[in-house]
C-alpha cells in the first residue's frame, strides 16, 4: 500500500471540534468527516479537507482519529462486522479517543489488527474548553 500522508478525523463534537482545530492550527494536513455537517464549515475555513463519506477519508488517510461517542457509533464508522472493516482499518493506524469500556477496546483492538491495521487506545476526558486551549 502506498503511503497515505494525511490523518484523518472522524466525529466533531463537542471536544472533536476544538481537537481537529488545533491539529489545523498546529500546521498539520487534515481530511475530517461528520455525521452531521454542522461542525464541518470551521474546519473547512480552517484548511481541512472535507470527505463526502468514511470510505473517502479512510481512503485518503493512513492515520484516522475518532473522537466519537460510544460503541455503536464506533462500530458503525469502522464498518464493524461488514466487508468495509478490512477495506477501511487495514493498513492504518485507528486512534480511539473516545471513552469505551476497556472489553470494548481490546476487542476492537485486537480485530483491528487481525485485518493489518493498527490500535492506539487514547482516550481522552475533559470538556469543549481544556479541548480548545489544547489542554
Amino acid at each position: 500500500m502506498a503511503a497515505l500522508p494525511d490523518i484523518g478525523f472522524i466525529g466533531l463534537g463537542t471536544m472533536g471540534a476544538p481537537m481537529a482545530l488545533n491539529l489545523l492550527k498546529g500546521g498539520t494536513p487534515l481530511t475530517v468527516w461528520n455525521r452531521s455537517e454542522g461542525p464541518i464549515s470551521p474546519l473547512a475555513e480552517a484548511g481541512a479537507t472535507v470527505a463526502s463519506d468514511p470510505d473517502h477519508l479512510f481512503a485518503q488517510c493512513r492515520t484516522v482519529i475518532l473522537m466519537l461517542a460510544n460503541e455503536a457509533a464506533t462500530d458503525a464508522v469502522l464498518g464493524r462486522g461488514t466487508s468495509d472493516f478490512l477495506t477501511r482499518v487495514n493498513g492504518r493506524t485507528i486512534v480511539a479517543m473516545g471513552t469505551m469500556p476497556p472489553e470494548y477496546s481490546q476487542a476492537l483492538g485486537q480485530d483491528i489488527k487481525a485485518t493489518g491495521g493498527a490500535y492506539v487506545e487514547a482516550p481522552v476526558s475533559g470538556s469543549r474548553k481544556p479541548a480548545e486551549a489544547g489542554a
